[in-house]
């Protein structure tokens, strides 16, 4: 521990050879009264109090005539001694554990290194997951749908590991979810706006899901310039689903769109309308309905974009279509598909479509399966069953039966009428 040599103590200087590199030189001390011991003795305060006496502070001194190191202790407080600092070995904390209840990506939360020490993320269970940027303390981790993660935060300095884990879980999706908030589509993890409307509740983006029937395909088949801005162009085989035609609202249909949402049947389309337009008749044009479903200016759709308020905030896009032969209208037109067949002619399925040029909604329908259109999803309402009527015939206790909530939906039981000591309601368990 001792510099070599007699510059920094007197002779001898036993045993020195500073092999540890602790450079320990005889800076002497202050007894409480005077200085002494200069280049002969080294002091060195610690933490820690004696055992044996509380009231005592532990010091060690090295001396310049013998190797011993000699543990001492002082209740003093005008006793003056050096001082040596070790450096904390890294402590890491992970954040806490979080549930994610909208969409596939987190905000780590983990303590920061102190330079020189390094962190860094792993995950070390969970598939499909990524950190953006895996030095980084409060990084964010892009997960996939119904999908949980232990990472682990590790610290390190100088051969000391210190390592702390987080459980990221993203099986909650949609929980806590309010019509007007974002939607997670479980099926690929894509994140939806949504508006309120009326009643109603519908995707304020159009459905950029991959449908496993049918065609559902990108303007132009170009992914990188439109998924994003405009959604997929669907075919009916690929908006139905494998499903029949609904013309009753809110449709039965669900086709193409996520689990609690539905296609909307014309009648809904017209319900929306008629929000707008108390005149609207259903299966009919709709004077001066677009304008409050048109995103405005003209990032999205070719001047005038008359009309448009998007005061709905529908955010509805010229997206175009797909004619049959080619794609067709980018930025003048955008055309929506409904669950309903045409009642002139059930061969044909209703749809309408927005123009740039004016601010009407236009009612058409189609019997051709290579025409393709966008699609908007509405919510579920909540459709309550009770189970079947009971006559127990023994003992005064019956286990309910009713269909369980689907989440985001809660459900409660109430006593509306009978006898009894007591009333209470009583949650239905949500379904994961």
């Amino acid at each position: 521990m001792k510099e070599e040599f007699t510059e920094f103590w007197s002779a001898p200087n036993t045993s020195a050879s500073n092999s540890s590199g602790f450079g320990a030189r005889g800076g002497g001390q202050f007894s409480g009264s005077t200085y002494s011991s200069i280049y002969t003795y080294a002091y060195f305060w610690s933490a820690s109090y004696n055992t044996s006496n509380t009231g005592f502070q532990v010091s060690y001194y090295v001396r310049h005539n013998t190797d011993q190191v000699t543990q001492t202790s002082t209740n003093s407080s005008t006793s003056r001694y050096s001082i040596r600092c070790v450096k904390n070995v890294p402590l890491a904390y992970a954040g806490k554990d979080q549930q994610i209840t909208t969409g596939t990506l987190a905000t780590l939360e983990a303590d920061s290194a102190v330079t020189p020490e390094k962190g860094y993320w792993t995950i070390i269970d969970g598939g499909g997951g990524s950190i953006a940027t895996p030095d980084d303390p409060n990084s964010s981790l892009s997960g996939t749908r119904d999908s949980s993660y232990t990472l682990v935060w590790t610290l390190h300095f100088a051969g000391d590991t210190s390592r702390d884990t987080v459980i990221i879980d993203f099986t909650a999706a949609n929980v806590a979810w309010f019509p007007g908030d974002s939607w997670l589509d479980k099926r690929d993890g894509q994140l939806y706006q949504t508006t309120k409307i009326g009643n109603q509740t519908w995707l304020a983006q159009n459905l950029n899901y991959k449908s496993d029937l049918g065609t559902s395909v990108y303007y132009n088949g170009d992914s990188a310039t439109y998924a994003e801005t405009f959604g997929r162009l669907y075919n009916k085989t690929a908006v139905m689903n494998g499903e029949r035609t609904s013309n009753i609202a809110p449709s039965t249909t669900q086709g193409v769109c996520p689990e609690g949402w539905h296609l909307p049947s014309t009648a809904e389309w017209d319900t929306l309308f008629l929000r707008i337009n108390s005149g609207h008749a259903t299966r009919t044009n709709c004077s001066n309905c677009a304008g409050p479903l048109k995103e405005t200016f003209t990032e999205y759709w070719n001047a005038p974009n008359s009309g448009a308020t998007n005061e709905l905030k529908f955010n509805a896009r010229g997206a175009g279509l797909y004619t049959g032969a080619s794609y067709s209208s980018l930025y003048d037109y955008t055309y929506f598909w409904s669950s309903s067949y045409n009642t002139g002619n059930s061969a044909y399925q209703d749809a309408y479509f927005l123009r740039s040029a004016n601010a009407q909604t236009t009612y058409t329908s189609t019997n051709s399966n290579s025409q393709r259109y966008s699609v908007r999803c509405v919510k579920n309402l909540p459709d309550a069953y009770a189970g079947k009527d009971q006559q127990v015939t023994s003992g005064t206790t019956a286990t309910l039966a009713a269909d369980t909530a689907v989440v985001p939906e809660e459900g409660k039981w109430t006593i509306i009428d009978g006898t009894g000591e007591a009333y209470r309601t009583t949650p239905i368990p949500e379904q994961p």
